[in-house]
């Protein structure tokens, strides 16, 4: 029927449409059935018929204001505290009718208070309510009762006319209430899903771009392998293994990111392990150079992950170029690491080796990166010969 179901173009909005399309069908029907009660009572009962009336005022007023304003949210409001005010005249002070649909009515504006003004004014007229029927229960119940008389055809019908309005508008506002809540869970999974299309979109970019940057770094790294090789300097050729080694460092991240489904926390362990095989096979003179390591940190991010890779990569390297030369016993040759979270903010990192450094290599590129590295981190270190000791912050926690 085109008179139940008016225009709704105003508005785009799904929630405001379905609350303008219930006030409107609320108040027009309850006018109709309002105006039914008023004139089957008006003979029997002329203040019950005046309620009635009231009523009817109410819901025709929210009626024009609603097609000429369409303006939900004041309508809800007169509505809620009409129809509150005149149940509780009804019940205080019309003593000589069944109240049966007064409870039904409250019901309904509570619940109707709920869809419209939310949460809050919802409990506030719930409130009232409960203060109205303990009024009612605890001053006027026995009045009333005293005063009931049989009821007249026509204020028996006004009674059922009532009581069916009353019913029905509970239903429809529970099934309302429930549409509601059908449509914004089902609006809630779209955008979930749509969230997690768009989150699966950047994922599969980042490894990308991981990957791509990895690649990049490696033919980077092959390309500065072929001019080392050409170069007869030992010197310059250590030089360019420790650029491709602080490079190398940074590339095996770009791969681990590539082949993790979670980009923000990483492996540790598993990337120092990488990064210490990958030091070893460039410093192939030190192959058999033992490296124990202990990292009691499972996961790290990448702010922090970077640098102390980095760091590591100058300390192992430094040992190496260092403290194990070739033509000394190749046997015996050890290297200590130890990582652990030694507070919650800081990771602190021992590292050792048992070799001989040079006295010329006291202080070196190296080691002011090292020092630079740690600064970054904003740590401290202690060194006593060859042995470190670093405390260094976690930076993934900001």
């Amino acid at each position: 029927m085109k008179l139940l179901n008016p225009d709704t173009d105003f508005t785009t909005d799904y929630n405001e449409k379905g609350k303008y399309v219930l006030l409107y069908r609320l108040s027009l029907i309850l006018s109709i059935l309002f105006i039914i009660s008023a004139i089957l009572t008006f003979r029997a009962d002329f203040y019950n018929s005046m309620l009635y009336l009231v009523s009817l005022g109410i819901s025709s007023f929210c009626f024009v204001y609603l097609r000429i304003t369409k303006k939900i949210r004041p309508v809800f409001w007169t509505f809620a505290v009409g129809a509150s005010l005149v149940v509780t005249l009804s019940l205080n002070t019309l003593l000589t009718t069944l109240h049966y649909p007064d409870f039904i009515w409250a019901v309904c504006t509570i619940i109707f208070t709920y869809i419209g003004l939310g949460k809050k004014y919802g409990l506030i007229f719930l409130l009232f309510h409960m203060l109205s029927m303990c009024s009612f229960f605890t001053f006027e119940i026995n009045r009333h009762l005293v005063q009931l008389k049989p009821l007249e055809v026509a204020s028996q019908v006004s009674v059922l006319v009532e009581m069916i309005a009353a019913f029905f508008a509970l239903t429809y506002l529970i099934n309302q209430y429930l549409h509601f809540q059908s449509h914004t869970e089902k609006q809630l999974l779209e955008a979930n899903n749509e969230l997690n299309r768009k989150n699966n979109e950047i994922t599969l970019l980042m490894k990308e771009i991981h990957h791509r940057i990895k690649n990049n770094l490696q033919l980077i790294v092959s390309l500065l392998r072929m001019q080392r090789d050409e170069i007869k300097s030992e010197e310059v050729q250590q030089h360019f293994t420790e650029a491709i080694n602080r490079m190398m460092s940074i590339s095996i991240i770009h791969q681990k990111l590539y082949q993790r489904e979670d980009l923000k926390n990483f492996n540790f362990e598993d990337y120092i392990l990488d990064l210490i095989r990958e030091i070893k096979s460039m410093n192939q003179k030190n192959e058999q150079v033992d490296i124990d390591i202990t990292i009691d940190i499972k996961d790290i991010g990448l702010k922090t992950l970077v640098p102390m890779g980095l760091l590591l990569n100058e300390l192992l390297t430094n040992s190496f170029k260092h403290a194990f030369r070739e033509k000394e016993n190749k046997t015996g040759k050890q290297i200590q690491i130890n990582i652990d979270q030694c507070s919650p903010e800081k990771i602190c990192v021992y590292y050792e080796d048992n070799g001989r450094w040079q006295t010329n290599a006291s202080r070196g590129f190296g080691l002011e990166l090292v020092d630079l590295l740690t600064s970054q981190m904003e740590g401290t270190q202690e060194k006593t010969e060859s042995k470190y000791t670093f405390k260094l912050r976690n930076l993934d926690l900001d």
